[in-house]
């Protein structure tokens, strides 16, 4: 189904997609920030968070993505989350290897090389990733796992300094930073 969307913005133009997309990261950003905040610290970490988007956008089991399996659905959610471990996180290549079912660091440097050109290539899915990374975010906020120096943390601080201003001039300021 996500595949047929895709090629139905891609027809449409990319002018169209864009909006399409910008009004759903919108709509998904408002939509973590308006939910309540979790009193009691949550158990994990970063990457767990991280891991638990991914299988709730991918439809797929923890132990999926943290499996050997080499199913094109499981690679692709796989990649997605160690893209954004190294996007906003501060784990070392083979930590984020190792908490993605033992790959090496060479794996990580793969996902996120093609990640990025896929990006590149396709402003649909680049925004589909943005939106990923929000989400991303947004709960590892809610649960308080933002270590120090990470752009989670950084989009937290940044943001509390402006309240007041638009959803949409926080997201510009974030990607630009």
């Amino acid at each position: 189904m996500i595949e047929l969307t895709r090629r139905t913005l891609l027809r449409s133009g990319a002018a169209l997609a864009a909006s399409i997309a910008t009004a759903s990261l919108l709509n998904t950003v408002a939509e973590a920030e308006a939910l309540p905040s979790e009193t009691a610290p949550y158990p994990g970490d970063m990457i767990d968070d991280i891991i638990h988007v991914m299988t709730q956008r991918s439809f797929i089991t923890k132990a999926e993505i943290l499996s050997a399996d080499r199913s094109r659905r499981v690679v692709h959610a796989r990649q997605r989350g160690m893209f954004i471990c190294r996007e906003i996180g501060t784990a070392s290549l083979p930590e984020i290897g190792r908490r993605f079912g033992g790959w090496d660091h060479t794996a990580v440097l793969h996902a996120e090389r093609k990640i990025r050109r896929q990006m590149q290539a396709d402003p649909v899915y680049a925004m589909a990733i943005s939106t990923l990374v929000f989400e991303s975010i947004a709960l590892i906020e809610r649960r308080g796992h933002a270590p120090e120096g990470s752009l989670a943390s950084r989009y937290y601080t940044w943001r509390s300094k402006i309240e007041g201003r638009s959803l949409a001039h926080i997201m510009n300021r974030w990607a630009a930073c």
